[in-house]
């Protein structure tokens, strides 16, 4: 069963179509030992996500690529 989720970037709901929802995990103290990060899900669009990337990351983005109408 789905259970709708909002995007943390448009506040909106999204709906289950490919390749959405996209999960945003933050780490914090990436470099640190693992007893010292924390981590967090977000929830997004894959649209809204690639919208605020930096175009040279947006081309790494390959997994959000998997529709044409998502390419950059």
């Amino acid at each position: 069963m789905f259970h709708p989720v909002m995007c943390a970037f448009c506040g909106e709901s999204v709906e289950k179509a490919e390749p959405d929802p996209c999960a945003l995990i933050l780490l914090t103290n990436w470099r640190s030992l693992s007893q010292d990060q924390a981590e967090q899900q977000f929830f997004t669009h894959a649209a809204c996500l690639l919208s605020r990337m930096y175009s040279e990351v947006v081309a790494e983005a390959g997994v959000l690529h998997q529709r044409n109408e998502l390419r950059p």
